[in-house]
């Protein structure tokens, strides 16, 4: 399916603000993403600044829509990419062995090293909310044209989870 940015930006955000279930909203975008991009998985994390880890409480994929409470500490390079003004709140990891924290969730999640991934961070007023990943099976998946669109979805997809 094709759309202009504007009617993506309607169609996605329609989605996810229309439900007051986080897991309902989580399940539609992710339904109404799909039919846009390749997207096998997505995941909503908070980073815990405490622990130096990744809190996972939602997943999204083709087979499931689940709530988790998992923490997932992070060490060294990892660790500090997750507070690191320079790495850009969207990111585009097309091989995840590339990537310290994306190689280390896909290993927690069970996803297949042979994945590719964007990486949200939801930011609103200049303050980081959670993250969302989005994975597609197979190496080289994602362009800059997905995460620029993807960006778009900052203030609908923090407004949710910050509710």
């Amino acid at each position: 399916m094709k759309f202009s940015e504007s009617d993506f930006f309607r169609y996605i955000t329609l989605n996810i603000c229309g439900s007051l279930q986080l897991e309902t909203a989580l399940q539609r975008s992710f339904d109404a993403l799909k039919e846009v991009m390749p997207l096998d998985l997505m995941a909503l994390h908070f980073y815990e600044p405490s622990l130096g880890a990744l809190h996972t409480i939602h997943l999204v994929s083709n087979n499931e829509n689940k709530s988790l409470d998992l923490i997932t500490p992070l060490e060294g390079r990892a660790k500090a990419m997750l507070t690191d003004p320079e790495v850009p709140n969207v990111r585009i990891v097309n091989n995840i062995e590339t990537d310290p924290v994306i190689k280390r969730m896909a290993y927690v999640l069970k996803v297949s090293p042979e994945t590719s991934t964007v990486v949200i961070r939801l930011v609103l007023e200049n303050q980081r909310v959670a993250s969302i990943g989005f994975t597609a099976n197979g190496l080289g998946r994602y362009t800059e044209e997905h995460a620029r669109l993807l960006s778009l979805l900052n203030e609908p997809f923090a407004i949710a989870v910050a509710n």
